[in-house]
């Protein structure tokens, strides 16, 4: 495809999903409504405590711009032929299962490095807070929900969204774009829509976007913190997908990633993920995930160069 004609197609295509949730967005306010004596966990969801005679909208404009999202994205994919798991980045040939326990393995060494790096420093103190079964079903149960996770979020980021964008700008730019992506759609971000019962607002699909652009142009400290953590996962896994060809490697380690983040409160005194994350400084969530960049691109040539020589002894005479 030529670079100028897939630029052109994929900023099309993000005007598009930000015109269609803007349209969509007032029309989903009858529905939440309706739904909001049904579901208990609703009302605190969208803060109507908060908001006499009203509510929230933001995490209801999220919502209608993910369903968007993945609406764009399901043509995208259709029209690219990419309608298999094989072409998703998921082909179950003799190797996978390997690559899927790399990915584990790897993950979690360079996690524990970090881990290490917090306890020589004395940013955290090792605390056994649970022993015997409850532990181990704690740490069962995070490790599906950590798995699963990690093979949804790769499908969708690196299986649907990278190659999409690979096709309009190539590899370095869908690296790059995908990455600022994933860091923006993992955001903590506090956007605040208030909105009334009984009407329909037609401007409040203006209104979402405009939130969350302002809160996007000045992050502060913390949210700056998360964004450049989460973009430099981004190029991980995004590495992680172009060097073995598929998306075992690069679930093994998000699933991995997501098991961590959840259990290691269960074994330090303060969870890691505020000294990672950059709640306690930019500094020290740059120095962890730096070292763990470091680390896995060094496994991942490592790794390749290993199966450049297997492949070469293969064919050699």
């Amino acid at each position: 495809m030529n670079k100028g004609r897939g630029v052109s197609i994929f900023l099309v295509n993000v005007a598009g999903i930000i015109l269609v949730t803007i349209l969509l967005a007032p029309f989903a306010m009858p529905m939440i409504e309706f739904l909001l004596p049904l579901i208990p966990g609703l009302p605190k969801l969208l803060g109507t405590q908060h908001y006499p005679g009203g509510y929230n909208f933001s995490p209801v404009w999220r919502f209608v711009n993910q369903i968007v999202i993945m609406v764009f994205l399901l043509v995208s994919t259709w029209r690219m032929g990419l309608r298999s798991l094989s072409s998703l980045g998921l082909p179950f040939n003799s190797g996978w299962m390997g690559l899927l326990w790399r990915g584990f393995l790897w993950g979690l060494i360079g996690y524990m490095i970090i881990v290490g790096a917090a306890l020589v420093v004395g940013a955290r103190q090792f605390e056994l807070k649970l022993a015997g079964l409850p532990l181990l079903g704690k740490l069962f149960h995070m490790l599906v929900v950590g798995t699963v996770a990690g093979i949804w979020k790769e499908i969708i980021f690196r299986g649907m969204i990278f190659q999409v964008i690979q096709r309009c700008i190539g590899t370095t730019g869908s690296a790059l774009v995908t990455s600022v992506v994933f860091g923006t759609y993992l955001l903590p971000v506090d956007v605040k829509v208030p909105v009334r019962f009984g009407a329909i607002d037609w401007g409040v699909g203006v209104r979402g976007l405009q939130e969350h652009l302002r809160v996007l142009a000045y992050p502060g400290e913390s949210l700056l913190a998360f964004l450049m953590v989460f973009f430099l996962m981004g190029l991980v896994l995004n590495y992680a997908f172009v060097w073995t060809g598929n998306l075992f490697f690069p679930i093994g380690l998000h699933s991995v990633w997501n098991f961590c983040d959840k259990s290691d409160r269960f074994f330090l005194n303060r969870e890691l993920r505020w000294w990672l994350f950059g709640q306690e400084g930019i500094g020290p969530a740059l120095f962890g995930w730096t070292a763990l960049i470091l680390f896995l691109c060094y496994v991942g040539v490592r790794y390749r160069y290993r199966s450049q020589r297997l492949d070469d002894a293969r064919v050699s005479p």
